[in-house]
Formats: C-alpha cells, sequence, structure tokens
C-alpha cells in the first residue's frame, strides 16, 4: 500500500463521526495486510475509500467508519471491474458515415414493394391501429396484409379487389 492510499483510508476514517480504529497504527497496518493478501491495488483501495466518503456504497451505514469486511468488499468490487475500465475503446470514426446509396427506410420500402408485387392494394396511408379497427370490424376480406414499411394493405395473394 503507498502512502496515497494510506492517506485516503484515515481521511475516510475520519469523515465518519464515530470510527471503530481504536490504534489508528495498527487499524492500518491490518488493512495494509489484508489489501495485500486478497491481492487488492492500491487504485481500487484508493476508489473505495473515495465512494464511502460519497456515501455511495450500497448498503453503507453512515454513523460509523466502513469496518473492515464491509471496505474489502467495496475494494474487491472495484478491483474486479478496473480490468473493464481500462479497455481500450475503438476510435470513433473520423469522418461521418454518409451512405451514397438509398437510406434504410427506403430499402425496405424497395423490399415491401417487391413483396406485395401483383397483389391488389386496399388502402393507402393507414396505420397500424387504423389496420386493426378495419380488420376487427370485417372490412378487410380473409389474408389481407398490412405492410408497416408502406403503410399499405394489400389483398391475399392472387386476389384482385
Amino acid at each position: 500500500m503507498d502512502k496515497k492510499t494510506a492517506a485516503d483510508i484515515m481521511a475516510m476514517w475520519n469523515v465518519f463521526p464515530q470510527s471503530n480504529a481504536k490504534d489508528l497504527k495498527a487499524a492500518l497496518s491490518t488493512y495494509r495486510q489484508q489489501l495485500e493478501t486478497d491481492g487488492i491495488s492500491d487504485r481500487a483501495a484508493q476508489e473505495a475509500c473515495k465512494n464511502f466518503q460519497a456515501g455511495t456504497v450500497e448498503g453503507q451505514g453512515f454513523t460509523f467508519a466502513p469496518s473492515m469486511p464491509e471496505f474489502m468488499r467495496e475494494a474487491r468490487r472495484i478491483q474486479d471491474v478496473l480490468p473493464l475500465r481500462d479497455v481500450k475503446r475503438i476510435a470513433a470514426p473520423i469522418e461521418p458515415y454518409r451512405s451514397t446509396g438509398p437510406a434504410p427506410f427506403q430499402i425496405k420500402q424497395q423490399q415491401a414493394l417487391d413483396r406485395f408485387a401483383g397483389r391488389a392494394v386496399l388502402h393507402k396511408n393507414v396505420s397500424f391501429d387504423e389496420f386493426k379497427s378495419l380488420s376487427k370490424a370485417g372490412e378487410l376480406p380473409v389474408g389481407a396484409t398490412w405492410s408497416a414499411a408502406l403503410g399499405t394493405i394489400y389483398a391475399k395473394e392472387n386476389s384482385h379487389a
């Protein structure tokens, strides 16, 4: 444990109105030994101290300084996520994406037109709620299909309206 970690632990103890530690040197030595035994980095211990000082540790009491098991649990939690934080991120593209072809919605519309080619058009510019209402009212023939990409209701295949 480096001097900054020791200072952070002392500062954490000082923030709470009542502290469990009677002999601060012995307590600090015990923390140091436990951190080393568990392989907890100084960075994880320092972040755990800051979290306790800020009152952001889940289930934390605000009257007493955290016990060693409470502190170690938070330090271990942080130690587990540190490698994930240090993973290099993919750099943002330098130039924004610009498609030279049709927009994705236009592609979907063309696919729908191809799919329903040859079917009779029953209604145009119809929302899904309108399609459900027409269907429930029996105003559409059996097999009628609504295309979300086009907002169009088509008759059953091989039938004409």
